[in-house]
């Protein structure tokens, strides 16, 4: 039940997304989500340096 109910909700979920996508963003909208885009950046890389270094055993 709980499974096809979230199957169920997803595509109006992505629709919602697509829709706030499709939206032309304002200039501090654009400057929120290029921070966060910055921030999901900076993260990926720290954890790839952390995953590149070898764990002590």
């Amino acid at each position: 039940d709980k499974l096809e109910f979230k199957a169920n909700n997803q595509p109006n979920r992505y629709q919602f997304y697509d829709r706030s996508l499709r939206r032309v963003p304002t200039p501090s909208e654009q400057a929120l989500l290029d921070y966060k885009k910055e921030l999901e950046e900076r993260r990926a890389r720290d954890s790839m340096v952390l995953s590149s270094t070898p764990a002590p055993v």
